[in-house]
Order: structure tokens, then sequence, then C-alpha cells
């Protein structure tokens, strides 16, 4: 099923050298996310990584889901696991294309990533349709709004860290808040406890080495 595609426009005068849509295996046209989650576009001279990450849900199975996920995009980022994961384009010298890590990638990464830290740390599942909730995760670290749960933090900090990222959009406007990319507005929720409130979920990441070259990174959000 591949509901959570992705896609780039690119100018036409802008050449493109690969394209491909898997995190794993080989970078064949072929290999493809089965949910459509992830592109991997080769340019010139960077490489970009367009992803719609996995949301952390509120059961076992989404949580061990999005842990894949990270782990997934950890390898692919750091060139680790040879066994399973695509390799990362290079240039003809063999060294790694500068990579630029872009979309919706599901996930608070500090506590001005959001509008308010003590509501979105302290939500719980609940029932729909007339089903009961999910009963609360056996790792403490796994409570919360998915996006905002310690574990799923903590492992984004840990790739951001290791894998030299960048956040373009913090580097350039620093701790500016109410910075959100989602926003529990009338329209999206018109009544309801996410009313007014708003997380920060789409990022571009980009590696230390070209980070001096970011002029310009705005979000759609910014001044509403």
């Amino acid at each position: 099923i591949k509901r959570a595609g992705t896609a780039v426009f690119v100018k036409k005068d802008l050449a493109v050298r690969s394209v491909s849509r898997s995190l794993v295996g080989s970078l064949a046209a072929k290999a493809q996310h089965d949910e459509g989650r992830v592109l991997v576009i080769e340019f010139e001279h960077f490489v970009l990584l367009n992803t719609y990450a996995q949301n952390n849900g509120w059961s076992p199975e989404s949580f061990a889901k999005r842990r894949r996920w990270d782990a997934e995009v950890d390898a692919f980022i750091g060139q680790i696991d040879s066994s399973n994961r695509a390799p990362r384009p290079t240039f003809p010298d063999g060294t790694f294309k500068p990579l630029i890590w872009t979309g919706d990638l599901n996930v608070c990464h500090k506590d001005i990533d959001v509008t308010h830290p003590r509501f979105f740390a302290t939500q719980k599942p609940e029932g729909r349709k007339g089903k009961a909730p999910e009963p609360p995760p056996s790792d403490p670290n796994d409570f919360g709004q998915p996006g905002f749960t310690p574990n799923e933090r903590k492992r984004f900090d840990d790739i951001v860290r290791t894998r030299g990222l960048v956040d373009a959009y913090r580097r350039l406007h620093g701790d500016v808040k109410d910075a959100m990319t989602w926003v529990g507005h009338p329209g999206v929720v018109a009544v309801g406890k996410y009313r007014g409130k708003g997380m920060r979920l789409d990022y571009f990441m980009v590696e230390s080495a070209i980070a001096g070259r970011i002029d310009v990174c705005e979000q759609a959000t910014d001044g509403t």
C-alpha cells in the first residue's frame, strides 16, 4: 500500500543524476519503500533525501515500526550496516556527496519545537470509533504525543549529532518561538484539545560540511 508518498519538483535546467525510492537494498529504481515514504535524488554536487517519516503512533506495533524507520534512516545517512542499506551516491573519487534531508520527519527535536511541551508530553491514547484506547506503553519513554515521546526525540537527536547534521531553519533563525509547521487550527481541528497548539515536524537537515552555504530557509507557516 503506497499511501504516504513524497514528491520533489525540480527546475528544468537542474540535471538529476539518479532517483531512488528506498533506504534499504539497492538504489535500483525498482526498489521502493512499501508505503512510498522515501525519495533519494542525486544531483551533480549533492543528494536530496526527502522522507515522510513513519508516525510513532500509540501501539507497540507502531513503536516498533518507528524504531525500524529511524534505524534505516541512520544506516543510510551514516552508511552503516552494509548488509541491508542502500548505498549513498558518491563523487567519482568515491567520497560521499553532501546530503540534505528534508520532509515531514514526524518528530519535534527540542522543547521549543512545540507550543506546549507539558501538554504534548502528557498525552494519552484515546479510543476511536467505539474501540478502547491502547493501554499505556510498558516503556515510560514511549509515553506522550507521537512525535514528542522521549524515545523518538532521543533517537532523532542521536542521528543529528552522530551524523553531523544541522537544522537549517534554526541555524538562520535561532530559537525563535512558535515556528510550528502543524497547528490544530479551525479547519484542521475545529473543536478539541489540539486547537491552538502546534508542533514543528518538518525540517531541512544538512550535513555540516555545507551548512555554511545556507542562505535562506523559510517555513510556509512563518508569520501565521
